[in-house]
This record gives structure tokens, sequence and C-alpha cells, in this order.
């Protein structure tokens, strides 16, 4: 899979982070930095455990992570799980979790396909 067609597969913004970063080489090598970043993990664990803060900062820093990237449907999806956990408390955040899984996950089955 080229960096376009993840994009595509994802529902990112390949023209915006093409324009931030200037070289698909620099966007893959920030793509397999971000599969590695414990923020996904973090925020479920925490979510879990009921520790809404570190949920909350978690979700906040994987929204801004996907922002840089362009990683639009996971950043809109973490956006809202951000705004359900302002505050330190549970808003409806454990529904909005399974979005962001299914986000997640396909964002990084692209990824692992990049040639």
């Amino acid at each position: 899979m080229n960096l376009r067609q993840c994009y595509d597969t994802f529902a990112g913004d390949y023209d915006g982070v093409i324009g931030r970063l200037m070289s698909e080489d620099r966007v893959k090598k920030f793509l397999r930095m971000f599969v590695c970043d414990e923020s996904f993990k973090t925020l479920c664990a925490s979510l879990e455990s009921g520790d809404y803060e570190t949920a909350f900062r978690a979700a906040h820093t994987l929204k801004g992570t996907c922002a840089n990237l362009g990683i639009t449907a996971l950043q809109n999806s973490a956006s809202e799980i951000t705004e359900a956990l302002r505050g330190g408390v549970n808003n409806g955040a454990d529904a909005l979790l399974q979005q962001v899984k299914e986000d997640y996950n396909l964002t990084i089955a692209c990824i692992e396909l990049l040639n």
C-alpha cells in the first residue's frame, strides 16, 4: 500500500500532512513512530480503571498527534472522547471508546501495510 492509499483508507488528510512534513519519507517515519505511541493504550487502561484525568490526557495527546499527522477520522473520534473526559469526569466516554478503537485499529493496520 502506498502512502496516499493509506490516507484514503483511514480517511486522512494526505495533502495537509505532505504540506506540513514536506515529504512522503518524513510522513512514513512519523507514522511508524505513531504505531509505538502509548496514548491509545493509556486511554483504554485509564478508562477501564476509572482514572479519568489520565484518560483525558491520553485522549488529548492522541487527538493532537493525529491532527499533526493528518489522521482525520481518529482525530475526530479522539476529540469527541477528549471532550467527554474533560474535567476528569466520564461524561459518556465509555460509549465513545468503541469508535476510537475502530478508527485506531484501521489506522494501525494501514500503517503496517505501508511500503
